[in-house]
């Protein structure tokens, strides 16, 4: 499944997830497995990300209500509704049952600012937007070797968990290494398991690599943002009222790559030169409305729908 993402062009790839890899092969393999828990758990309500197929399919078959999570944007799931469509239609044949999806009859919970989308509607309906509650910040006791040294800003760079396995990917992580080490900043750079660290040729002296620092931690010391696109960084990152530099490498990452530059809280860069790089973050390091723009946005979201009440929301549905 991977390989077919690997081997995408970036324009190509989300259309590849959600109707091949998502909403084909994961979903088909996942069906039987999600009838028997519903047989064994017999739920009031099933919650289900927004490319988890399975879920909605087999709780219309035993006649339980789902609702959604979203995990992209309402432009990318609008932009995509043909794919989504077609994924969810297929696996209905799959399962028997008739092809029509009744588009617009599940709510739909996300956690991204109406600021950042295009749109205000996913499968038709208003989607309830959730302030974000990450995993609390743990207290860092000074120790740790990728905190800043003296005055200099610290930059996150990070492109996910799982990207390292591309040849695309690796390029861009040597791509961020070559132009951070010419910047006066202190860099971690966050790798994943997959990635090897060998791939990443040279290391420069201002940047700390590791597999993985939870990303709250690094959020309340971070000056910008280098990374991918990712819903969960981009998100984060918002949250946090820090300015970003999206490179995206696959999927719904150009969508969301361009609504951040949209909404002035950051810049997207499409074109991997290095000094097309280092022009981005200079400008998110030095411009003051870029920050000033990334603080109030992290204000509109913390007045979004809190979870104890979207939780309270979720239960209603449940009956």
């Amino acid at each position: 499944a991977w390989a077919m993402l690997d081997a995408a062009t970036a324009e190509d790839a989300l259309q590849v997830g959600i109707e091949e890899v998502f909403g084909g092969i994961k979903s088909t393999a996942a069906l039987a497995g999600v009838r028997a828990a519903i047989s064994e758990w017999a739920p009031d309500l099933i919650l289900r990300e927004s490319c988890e197929f399975a879920g909605l399919v087999a709780g219309e078959e035993a006649d339980v209500p789902t609702a959604c999570i979203s995990i992209l944007s309402t432009a990318s799931m609008e932009r995509h509704e043909v794919n989504f469509r077609t994924a969810t239609e297929a696996l209905r044949c799959h399962a028997g049952r008739s092809r029509d999806w009744p588009v617009g009859a599940e709510p739909v919970f996300c956690d991204f600012p109406a600021a950042l989308d295009e749109v205000d509607l996913i499968h038709g309906a208003q989607p309830t937007r959730v302030a974000p509650c990450g995993p609390a910040q743990t207290d860092t006791d000074g120790s740790e070797t990728w905190l800043p040294s003296g005055d200099r800003p610290l930059l996150y760079v990070t492109f996910g968990t799982v990207s390292g396995r591309s040849a695309r990917a690796q390029a861009t992580y040597r791509l961020a290494l070559e132009v951070v080490a010419g910047l006066p900043v202190d860099a971690l750079l966050t790798i994943g398991p997959i990635m090897d660290p060998a791939l990443l040729g040279t290391v420069p002296e201002n940047v700390s690599v590791e597999t993985f620092v939870p990303q709250t931690d690094v959020f309340s010391q971070a000056k910008a943002v280098v990374h991918h696109g990712g819903s969960g960084t981009l998100v984060g990152a918002l949250a946090a009222g820090l300015p970003q530099v999206v490179i995206p490498l696959f999927a719904d990452q150009p969508d969301n790559a361009m609504s951040v530059e949209r909404a002035g809280v950051g810049v997207a860069v499409l074109d991997r030169e290095a000094h097309v790089l280092r022009a981005a973050i200079e400008r998110v390091l030095d411009d003051a409305a870029l920050e000033q723009r990334a603080a109030r946005l992290a204000e509109e979201m913390a007045a979004m729908l809190p979870m104890p009440e979207a939780v309270a929301r979720m239960e209603q549905l449940a009956g």
